[in-house]
């Protein structure tokens, strides 16, 4: 709602989103001496978020001013608040809604905190489940541009200096925290470009060439080789091998772009060939160590233990939302 001048100077507008959370529901158990299903009853919390614009716009402030209040099952359960001196920004272009921004199948709640021609911010709140409520994490808030990609359990950030100049960035959730995997520059303007990748350890700048990839996977760490593993466009698997006196920035000994990968219940295997050789990559999942095998023909040639990182996806898929959220502004 806007009050004319007439009636106020403060400019007010009011945005109501509505989330239901559903958790999970036991269907009940069976007593063997009546064989007979109990029911459980299921619990069932509502929740609405009210946000009220107060921003002074006439007085000449620059910053915001929201009231946002949390009702549970029509009682009031939490007065969120905004960070201060937040910037003002049109109300109407803060793009409120809520997203599994940390993949742990709660929706969270996130509003654009800033926007520029290209780049944008938001402002994030994580989901508590212990404690129901919503809770402000600046890391989140620090991503340029962020895309939640749920299917692979990534945080794509973009970043456009000039028409010439882009970053991109790839983050996970690592133990609660989020962690950057990948970094990819192009400088069209000084023909200058740069990769960096996550070995679980620490960011180390790769040879660039390398930088066209879908997702970075993993690094297989051998007393004799560094072992980058990328996903492709084309769904297949890309292997780039390093002796590991050699530094990653200087071109691979070698790569290959035909892999496939291949899980059981413990191990999750990444195989390539090369005419009569073949490469396999395995990862334990009960260890998170693993092996470097090479073979030519039938005869094995290297079994090397290794080191591995390896993102969370790969091991474990995205688990589904866990509560069921309907927004009404």
């Amino acid at each position: 709602m806007v009050l004319n001048n007439k009636q106020t100077k403060i400019k007010m507008k009011k945005a109501i989103l509505l989330l239901l959370f559903i958790p999970l529901v036991s269907f009940g158990q069976i007593d063997s001496s009546e064989s007979e299903v109990i029911k459980e009853p299921v619990v069932r919390n509502e929740f609405s978020i009210k946000i009220t614009d107060l921003s002074n716009i006439e007085s000449r402030k620059i910053e915001s001013e929201y009231s946002i209040i949390v009702y549970k099952n029509n009682e009031v359960f939490q007065n969120i608040k905004t960070p201060a001196n937040m910037s003002y920004h049109p109300f109407e272009e803060r793009s409120f809604g809520t997203a599994d921004i940390n993949f742990d199948g709660y929706d969270d709640f996130l509003f654009i905190n800033s926007m520029a021609m290209v780049n944008y911010s938001y402002i994030v709140y994580l989901y508590n489940p212990s404690s129901e409520k919503f809770e402000i994490n600046e890391d989140y808030g620090s991503i340029s541009s962020p895309e939640f990609d749920i299917d692979h359990q990534i945080i794509k950030s973009f970043n456009r200096g000039n028409a010439a100049y882009y970053e991109t960035e790839i983050y996970i959730v690592l133990n609660d925290k989020i962690t950057r995997i990948s970094k990819t520059i192009d400088n069209y303007g000084s023909n200058t470009y740069k990769y960096i990748i996550y070995d679980g350890k620490k960011e180390v700048d790769v040879n660039e060439a390398l930088r066209r990839v879908k997702l970075y996977i993993g690094f297989f760490k051998t007393k004799k080789f560094n072992i980058i593993i990328d996903l492709l466009d084309n769904g297949k698997y890309r292997y780039a091998s390093w002796s590991i006196s050699r530094n990653l920035r200087n071109n691979p000994d070698l790569i290959l772009k035909n892999g496939v990968k291949q899980e059981s219940e413990n191990e999750i295997s990444y195989k390539f060939k090369k005419g009569e050789f073949s490469y396999t990559c395995i990862f334990n999942k009960l260890t998170n160590n693993g092996h470097l095998k090479v073979f030519q023909n039938q005869k094995e040639l290297v079994q090397q233990k290794a080191s591995v990182f390896i993102i969370p996806n790969e091991v474990k898929q995205y688990i589904g939302n866990k509560h069921k959220v309907i927004i009404s502004l």
